[in-house]
């Protein structure tokens, strides 16, 4: 992802969720990794306002370059839908996730992330985008294909930005609870 399309959906985000970073809160962020230039994308839009930010991830390999980011809070290495938290997070953000999971096991996955989280935000790809491992990560093979009517049929309030089944497409889908 270049820059432009970062600057993109970055103002998506606060065009579709202008009043969430209006004060500090608690994020977890789901799925991060260090490559591309940048650790864990959109994070430094909480950041900035002062929101602490734990990160769970399942690959091994991405928690051990994670382990140095200095900013994260609480580094959870675990697969996000065996997950469940007693604390409560003003937010939980899975960027660039939804795809990696099938469409028969997301509704449970919202659902249980809405026990925890006042705020749940994903953002993936606008449409079809074939992607198979990274990095020798099977958790980067995209299992299902989104669109934003997907997302509103799930009860969420979603967002899109370019052409469908165009790479640099962007949906943003969130539900406050």
């Amino acid at each position: 992802m270049n820059e432009n399309e970062e600057s993109t959906r970055r103002l998506q985000f606060l065009k579709c969720l202008p009043d969430l970073l209006d004060k500090p809160g608690k994020l977890l962020y789901v799925g991060g990794h260090l490559r591309y230039g940048r650790a864990l994308q959109m994070t430094g839009l909480f950041r900035d306002t002062g929101w602490t930010v734990d990160v769970i991830e399942v690959f091994p390999e991405n928690l051990i370059q994670l382990q140095n980011v200095k900013w994260i809070n609480a580094l959870i290495g675990m697969d996000v839908r065996e997950f469940y938290s007693e604390e409560r997070y003003d937010c939980v953000m899975l960027w660039h996730g939804p795809e990696h999971f099938t469409k028969d096991e997301f509704p449970a996955l919202l659902e249980r992330m809405k026990t925890y989280a006042d705020c749940v935000v994903f953002g993936c790809p606008n449409g079809k985008y074939d992607q198979g491992d990274e990095y020798g990560n099977p958790y980067e093979r995209h299992l299902s294909t989104w669109y934003k009517e997907d997302f509103e049929k799930l009860g969420m309030q979603a967002d899109a930005i370019g052409e469908r089944d165009v790479k640099q497409g962007n949906i943003i889908a969130w539900i406050k609870t």
